[in-house]
């Protein structure tokens, strides 16, 4: 077991990505992956892919989530792979966003989705219990 020190953990918890997010778009050079979206924060995105993604590092994500009342659309936005878990049946991975070269509606996109899983994450407990 390892030691983690304050500095090395999140700076904000990741938040369960609802039926009501879509998968993740992945893109790098010429191709294209689909991955599903796991967790979620303004800063970062946890997914889960099939396939392997190549060993790079910067990457465009696009992502969207609608519930009927609100409908958030983000595309080609710049991330930094930062964790990578390979196993039997799938690869996990988490991008850190380059939210120094995202605009200000951008930024006010993933502000506002952290806030909706939030919400749903107060409300209905992921579902857990209804």
């Amino acid at each position: 077991m390892t030691d983690k020190s304050a500095a090395d953990k999140r700076a904000r918890p990741r938040l369960l990505c609802s039926d009501q997010f879509s998968d993740c778009s992945i893109k790098v050079n010429a191709q294209q992956f689909i991955a599903q979206s796991i967790n979620f924060n303004q800063c970062g995105i946890g997914v889960f892919a099939m396939s392997r993604l190549p060993d790079l590092k910067n990457f465009l994500l696009g992502f969207s989530f609608n519930d009927n009342e609100i409908d958030i659309s983000i595309d080609n936005l710049e991330a930094v792979l930062v964790y990578v878990n390979e196993t039997d049946v799938g690869h996990q991975y988490g991008f850190k966003f380059g939210l120094s070269k995202a605009g200000d509606e951008v930024k006010g996109k993933l502000i506002n989705l952290e806030y909706q899983l939030e919400l749903q994450a107060k409300n209905h407990r992921y579902g857990l219990f209804t």
